[in-house]
């Protein structure tokens, strides 16, 4: 997974809607010098991590598209891309597909966030790609306030929660004027500056061009230091986990084969096909690759959102019971049965491939029933939804005594904000365009502010269309009120 690609990824779309294996002029940038962001440029470029124009220019004032975006941050992060979640762009030929399909693979891009499609040439928002950094660090999403002057248009953002952690560890920042401005484009620069400051929160040992501490590995040895900022730890006692469930090996058990196999037992991994990690003060990091520091072998890692420990019912957002939806705040008790025996929310742990461990043995969600306030409900599947659990169950298991109408929120008015105005249109003149059809607005189910629902499937708000007689717009946020019980929509007309 995270081995380095053998072809330097560029930042830019050519004419020919395809890419260039060279560094086009190494660093000698045409338009470049005395840029506030050439230090960034120059690194990012040296490093093969980005890429100007076959005309020796840079351009970094122009913005950058979705596409250029996501394959940029997958090779910062040294990944190679593997095809595993074929999503289909409008003619499924894109130059950037492989890299878009391999994002979406590993949550990075999330396809119900874009129900029109991804549109990989769109260029990419400030939010957006405070979403697409905070998920490729494994980090979970933060809702509270922002002090910017904008927060009335941040907190109607669906990334909102993205911005706030993007902005909290350095790697975006707002404007001297105060404000953040998260629908405006992200431009070349910019990006280049956004994942320079990337590369050191998602790297405990970053990459650097002229880094000659570390060395190919001594091949039939096993790891002999761990580092950690200014801590070391002793290889005898770090757990390996193999595909997010406990090996039952630690990290001197390993016998290294070359820079990305492991041998662990009997078996051999392979880090481009297998996620192993290791456990760290409580958090959970990623073996990227195995390198030689002054002689001795160690690894490079990456912090990862590896699962859920200590769940508290705060951490579980609502168990669908097929339409039904059951809110955590509606639960008095919740334990699971696994095995014949039942287990407190305290007693167990959830990994990010959803098994549950109890007392270091690990069950597939399969073989696990919920019961809530006494009511079993067979899982079927998990779910993360910013930071907090979904346990999707069997339509025919549960009690059914609570109506369907639960699932759903009724705002008594809908307010449409287009540049700074509020419009309370009527939504009986109002259409929304579903799976290739408008469709009358007023006959939508509002799950939440960021999902509705049509015809028994949920659909994403942001990004949808909406007709009001001639005119046509494009939802760009959204934000439910619910002290006034009013949607708050915000649109922006499509000429």
């Amino acid at each position: 997974m995270l081995k380095k690609l053998s072809i330097t990824l560029i930042f830019t779309l050519l004419l020919t809607f395809g890419y260039t294996p060279d560094i086009i002029g190494a660093v000698n940038y045409r338009d470049i010098q005395n840029h506030w962001a050439q230090s960034e440029i120059t690194s990012l470029t040296v490093s093969g991590y980005i890429n100007g124009y076959p005309d020796g220019f840079f351009r970094p004032n122009n913005y950058i598209s979705r596409a250029e975006f996501v394959t940029a941050l997958l090779a910062c992060l040294e990944l190679k891309p593997g095809n595993i979640y074929p999503y289909s762009t409008p003619d499924n030929t894109h130059w950037a597909q492989i890299y878009i399909d391999d994002a979406i693979s590993r949550g990075i891009i999330i396809p119900t966030e874009y129900p029109w499609g991804f549109n990989p040439d769109q260029d990419i928002t400030r939010a957006e790609s405070a979403a697409m950094i905070v998920r490729a660090l494994g980090e979970q999403p933060d809702y509270n306030r922002l002090n910017f002057i904008d927060w009335n248009i941040i907190k109607k953002n669906p990334y909102q929660g993205y911005v706030k952690v993007a902005f909290d560890e350095g790697i975006i920042t707002g404007f001297s004027n105060g404000e953040f401005r998260p629908n405006d484009n992200l431009t070349r620069a910019q990006a280049c500056t956004v994942l320079s400051k990337f590369l050191y929160k998602a790297f405990i040992n970053p990459p650097s061009s002229n880094s000659g501490a570390f060395y190919k590995p001594a091949i039939g040895k096993s790891i002999e230091i761990v580092t950690l900022g200014e801590h070391r730890y002793n290889p005898d006692y770090v757990e390996i986990y193999v595909d997010s469930r406990d090996s039952g090996y630690f990290l001197a058990d390993v016998e290294v084969i070359n820079d990305y196999i492991l041998k662990i037992g009997s078996k051999t991994y392979d880090l481009n096909d297998s996620r192993i990690s290791v456990r760290l003060q409580n958090d959970y990091y990623k073996v990227q690759k195995i390198l030689n520091e002054n002689g001795r072998n160690t690894i490079k890692l990456q912090k990862t959102a590896f699962g859920w420990d200590n769940i508290k019912m705060a951490d579980i957002y609502a168990i669908y019971s097929g339409s039904r939806k059951i809110l955590s705040e509606d639960i008095d008790k919740l334990q699971f049965r696994i095995n014949g025996k039942k287990y407190n929310l305290s007693e167990i742990s959830i990994d990010k491939s959803g098994y549950f461990k109890v007392n270091r043995t690990s069950y597939p969600f399969s073989k696990v029933t919920v019961v809530a306030d006494g009511n079993d409900y067979d899982l079927d599947d998990i779910e993360e939804r910013n930071g907090q659990i979904i346990f999707y169950c069997d339509s025919n298991s549960g009690d059914s005594r609570r109506g369907d109408n639960s699932r759903y929120i009724k705002p008594d008015e809908f307010l449409f904000y287009e540049d700074g105005y509020s419009y309370p249109w009527k939504i009986d003149n109002i259409e929304i365009y579903i799976n290739n059809k408008w469709q009358n607005f007023k006959d939508i189910k509002i799950i939440d502010e960021d999902y509705y629902e049509f015809k028994n499937k949920s659909f994403r708000l942001r990004n949808s269309h909406l007709r009001r007689y001639y005119h046509e717009f494009e939802i760009i946020g959204t934000y439910w009120n619910y002290s006034s019980r009013e949607m708050e929509i915000t649109i922006e007309e499509i000429n």
